[in-house]
């Protein structure tokens, strides 16, 4: 069974970009705001969320740390994905929990590597976790 990703975008040419790379190796959720996305996650097993920071109705940040804030949902794994490239936006993402932030333009293998590295590490930590009960 594939990993399950929550894409969250308001840029429809940008979800079908990340489809087109991830599409192949991972089931694909899609939302184009923050709001949206929460509801995705109370009702979906996601293994890991890739999203914009700038959007209407909840932009990234704040999507990002209702996530990192929530027992249910915070150790899924966030990308951050955007054009805001500032020094002071990156700490800001991490600061509120992202586990990566990639800047737009942005590499498709690098998105890859960076998405199967995060998806590998959680399940590792869940494995060690779950033999150690």
């Amino acid at each position: 069974m594939k990993p399950t990703i929550l894409l969250v975008d308001d840029n429809k040419e940008i979800l079908e970009f990340i489809e087109e790379i991830l599409g192949e190796e991972y089931h694909l959720m899609k939302s184009q705001h923050g709001n949206q996305a929460l509801d995705i996650l109370a009702s979906t097993s996601v293994q890991l969320i890739i999203s914009d920071v700038m959007m209407p109705v909840m932009d990234g940040f704040e999507f990002c740390r209702r996530i990192k804030s929530n027992l249910e949902h915070c150790h899924i794994p966030v990308i951050l994905l955007t054009a805001k490239n500032t020094l002071v936006s990156r700490i800001e993402g991490l600061e509120l929990g992202a586990d990566a932030y990639i800047e737009k333009p942005f590499s498709p293998r690098h998105l890859k590597a960076q998405v199967a590295n995060l998806i590998t590490n959680r399940e590792c930590c869940g494995n060690i976790l779950s033999t150690r009960r």
